[in-house]
């Protein structure tokens, strides 16, 4: 899904902005300051993750985003006509979003999201009186969240055993019914957006104690202070561990099926020959263990009567099976060596390196690691907004990065765009950027730029 066009009317009360995008994978976005740059990708962000309180917070009139495909989401800011300008700011300010001019739906202050349709559903009222009034769930008809920060749907709540064993099977119809309704959001819910923002260098201070690593503090304080580069090195670890279970779930589901399939396809007429697949797969495996990786061997490399057809069906299905599994895995791990590449020519004697229990890390001509805090801000920028490129999960993502430029010296930002395209074209993916540097612009045809 990519971004066609943004139209916006009466920002900060005063501008319309009408902006087509090219069909390029990156798009430069430029102007004065004040006009509006980061406010739009806020709006962009706010609007694709139907977040109707950050939208409220913004001072617009409509936006409406076009995509590729045909398909446009618009949101507009719904506020009672009141003549006294002092009691403009305690009027409650709802947001009304309306997909491909059909379905709609309100966001509003006092109740969350109000569909047109949700008293027609039962499990909404169940929902909200099983859970809500216990402070244990709160939020909308599209999204809930069961914590703070961690959003489901939902198809989630119905596939959630702590919330659909304790579900009547009356409540159980209701929300299927409701989950059809809900499929004209499913496009917009199952994107990916990657918002890089001007405080991507601020420190987080949490009260969860920090993992143990060779260059983490030592404090007896529980409020540690989380910089930029180890919360990027704590994202890896979490990413890497999430990927792992799920290669080991994958796996386990796939061995348990093994031999029915195996059998449906006996009858099947096979003439191909699998040695070089084998082949590619084992040094796969063999790289992503000397990285750390729990994965298995395949176990074929050896086999002593391989011209057998039994024996070549066996090992098709098993390498298909282990490539199956370990498929986002080897992506991810890709994306970062494509890191490694970059950032290993970028930092002047210094090294990336990365793995599964440690995530990342920098050494020096020496050998030894490097305090990641100790590197230069140009240095920590430059690795935090790649690190965010890299890792994301889905192709197709979109991806709004504000004022790249900060603390990159002259020829980084020159190289930014060039180095902003591997990605790309890895990815498959979009990129906005918000510049205020000739550098990263300079006269490039192969790039859109587009001044507000």
């Amino acid at each position: 899904m990519r971004i066609s066009r943004v139209q916006v009317k009466k920002l900060f009360g005063q501008n319309d902005f009408d902006i087509t995008f090219d069909p390029s994978l990156i798009t430069c976005i430029t102007g004065d300051n004040g006009v509006g740059k980061t406010t739009i990708l806020k709006l962009i962000e706010a609007v694709l993750a139907l977040d109707g309180e950050a939208l409220e917070r913004i001072k617009f009139e409509e936006i409406q985003i076009s995509f590729s495909d045909g398909r446009y989401i618009q949101a507009r800011l719904v506020v009672p006509e009141i003549n006294d300008e002092l009691e403009m700011d305690l009027v409650e300010r709802n947001v009304e979003f309306t997909f491909d001019g059909g379905s709609t739906y309100l966001y509003k202050s006092s109740n969350l999201i109000d569909f047109e349709f949700e008293s027609a559903h039962p499990f909404s009222a169940w929902l909200f009186e099983t859970f809500d009034n216990h402070k244990e769930l709160y939020g909308n008809s599209i999204f809930w969240e069961l914590v703070p920060g961690r959003k489901v749907t939902v198809k989630d709540l119905l596939e959630d055993p702590m919330i659909s064993d304790f579900m009547p099977d009356e409540i159980r119809e209701s929300a299927e019914e409701l989950l059809a309704e809900l499929a004209f959001i499913e496009p917009y819910a199952n994107s990916t957006l990657v918002r890089i923002g001007t405080n991507r260098l601020n420190a987080d201070i949490r009260n969860q104690p920090i993992q143990n690593t060779f260059d983490f503090p030592k404090a007896k304080d529980p409020l540690l202070i989380y910089t930029p580069m180890r919360n990027l090195r704590n994202d890896l670890k979490s990413k890497f561990e999430q990927i792992v279970l799920s290669y080991q779930k994958i796996t386990q589901e796939l061995a348990s099926t093994f031999p029915a399939r195996l059998i449906n396809r006996a009858q099947e007429p096979f003439a191909e020959d699998k040695s070089e697949l084998v082949t590619a797969l084992q040094n796969d495996i063999t790289m992503l263990t000397e990285l750390g990786f729990p994965v298995r061997d395949l176990g074929v490399s050896k086999t002593s009567d391989a011209s057998s057809e039994v024996t070549n069906r066996i090992i098709s299905l098993h390498s298909q099976d282990s490539r199956l599994a370990l498929d986002e895995l080897s992506r991810l791990v890709e994306r970062l060596l494509a890191l490694k590449k970059l950032l290993d020519i970028k930092l002047r004697d210094k090294e990336y390196k990365f793995g599964f229990r440690e995530g990342f890390w920098i050494v020096g001509e020496s050998g030894e690691a490097i305090d990641l805090d100790g590197l230069s801000s140009g240095e920590q920028n430059l690795i935090s907004i790649f690190h965010d490129v890299a890792m994301a999960t889905k192709g197709e993502s979109i991806f709004l990065i504000d004022e790249p430029e900060i603390s990159l010296n002259i020829l980084w930002q020159q190289e930014f765009l060039d180095d902003l395209e591997i990605f790309a074209e890895m990815l498959g993916s979009q990129f906005i950027v918000v510049t205020h540097s000739p550098s990263i612009i300079q006269d490039r045809q192969d790039s859109y730029v587009v001044p507000l």
